[in-house]
């Protein structure tokens, strides 16, 4: 695991993007900011579900297990179940958010998609396969 160092509100500010949460890893977007990634995006579903669950999924890059188990914890820090789906691509996790929409009340993909190898990051997906908004993700941001 990396060592967590004391984020400031700005680095946490910095990793937001329009659609997900990518950043350097370990530097930006490290197990810290993915635990505490993991408990927004518990909050934000409680605002709509009653315990939700989440389907989790990572890619092949350094460093995305890690990042995972820590998201994982956070959800369940959040009051939100996980259920990894292993290695997987971001197609598979819209997917499952879709087809399984009663079981699965969200997503979210440890992945920094098209972005070079030293980055990582999180796309947030809500059941029925729709992503996280612009007001999904500021809501986050303020917890975070």
């Amino acid at each position: 695991m990396t060592t967590p160092r004391q984020l400031t509100t700005q680095d946490i500010a910095a990793i937001f993007k329009r659609d997900d949460i990518r950043g350097l890893w370990p530097d930006q977007f490290n197990a810290e900011t993915a635990f505490l990634a993991g408990q927004a995006m518990a909050a934000r579903l409680a605002q709509r579900h009653s315990a939700p669950r989440v389907a989790v999924g990572h890619d092949a890059r350094t460093g995305s297990f890690e990042l995972m188990l820590s998201f994982c914890r956070g959800l369940a820090a959040g009051g939100a179940g996980a259920r990894s789906l292993g290695l997987v691509s971001s197609e598979q996790v819209y997917f499952v958010c879709g087809k399984y929409r009663q079981e699965f009340q969200g997503g979210a993909m440890i992945t920094a998609s098209h972005n070079p190898k030293q980055y990582n990051g999180v796309k947030f997906i809500h059941a029925g396969a729709a992503p996280f908004d612009a007001d999904d993700l500021a809501f986050m941001l303020n917890l975070m």
